[in-house]
């Protein structure tokens, strides 16, 4: 039974490909939530990633409402981007962002945020963590009726000989 479990980006159509010897190389536009979602990949929070005309000033010593207001901005955006994408590929590609944005809210720091608000974070981390199981059972058990139907036409096309 085989899986598809790429991940893609609606960006990707528009992209161009080349190849030469042995190197193949895409070029194209990324939106800062495609460029977010790629790094993810990567397990670095990618939720704080601004367009480029956005310049975050240095930061001085963190409060603890600053944590508290960064690290719900940062829950926020990772929800907001997978609203944005959601139905825009297949269920592999949804699972895989989902899974990405839940683990993503998990690492992020916790230092001086109020207890009540990573409460939220991570209850909102477990939920998504808990649509990826329900999305990966739905697509293991879309594979099992096709393989069980592919197997009862087999042997039924051999009744008929």
């Amino acid at each position: 039974m085989a899986y598809n479990t790429g991940c893609s980006l609606p960006e990707f159509a528009d992209w161009e490909q080349s190849r030469a010897g042995s190197s193949v190389s895409l070029a194209g536009e990324l939106s800062i939530g495609g460029l977010r979602k790629v790094l993810s990949l990567l397990h670095y929070d990618t939720s704080d990633i601004q367009s480029y005309e956005y310049v975050r000033p240095p930061k001085a010593s963190h409060s603890a409402n600053q944590a508290s207001i960064e690290y719900a901005a940062h829950v926020t955006r990772l929800v907001e981007s997978l609203a944005k994408g959601a139905n825009d590929g297949t269920l592999n590609t949804q699972i895989l962002w989902t899974d990405r944005a839940a683990k993503s809210i998990m690492r992020l720091s916790s230092d001086g945020v109020n207890p009540a608000i990573l409460d939220l974070g991570r209850d909102i981390a477990y939920q998504l963590s808990d649509i990826v199981s329900v999305f990966n059972a739905a697509a293991n058990s879309a594979a099992v009726v096709s393989d069980t139907h592919a197997a009862e036409q087999r042997v039924f096309s051999m009744n008929k000989l």
